[in-house]
């Protein structure tokens, strides 16, 4: 009888232990989605930069307007364009802004490594600033950029100047 009980407390324990490690791994898998996603809501707003860009002489939008340059045209056909602005990271509404540096100027003239848009805590519509304007890290101890060469990476392979 002892016996009998000791096995059912050790299948308790399994069964509970194993409960335990499944929540873990889809906790794990939810995290990654959402990083997933808020480098994927950089993209599409890479890609916006690009389309305005191409339409404006090879020029980028004027660092004041830059959201409000890109969501007029270039956004449309996308089901709500203003959650774009924003990563599930950042308690922030909008949660990206654009190198002031760079405002205006022709994207074919920058080093191709060179930060574009950047994630931030300023968290206004049309934010713009410098590298001390980026947010704490939000996905694994970094950030994602948008570079001149129109790729999303890890903040830290890019350049502000």
């Amino acid at each position: 009888m002892a016996r009998k009980i000791l096995l059912l407390r050790i299948g308790v324990f399994l069964a509970g232990l194993f409960v335990v490690c499944s929540l873990l791994e889809i906790y794990d898998i939810w995290e990654q989605s959402q990083v997933y996603v808020c480098r994927n809501h950089l993209m599409k707003l890479a890609h916006a930069v690009l389309l305005y860009t191409a339409d404006n002489d090879g020029r980028l939008p004027l660092k004041e307007s830059w959201q409000t340059q890109i969501s007029a045209n270039y956004l449309q056909g996308i089901k709500n364009p203003q959650e774009l602005f924003h990563c599930n990271y950042s308690d922030k509404e909008f949660s990206y802004a654009f190198n002031a540096s760079v405002s205006g100027a022709k994207l074919s003239e920058l080093d191709e490594n060179r930060i574009i848009l950047f994630e931030s805590d300023l968290g206004t519509e049309n934010a713009y600033g410098s590298e001390k304007d980026e947010s704490k890290p939000r996905h694994f101890g970094d950030n994602y950029a948008m570079s001149a060469k129109t790729e999303v990476v890890f903040d830290h392979f890019l350049k502000w100047r």
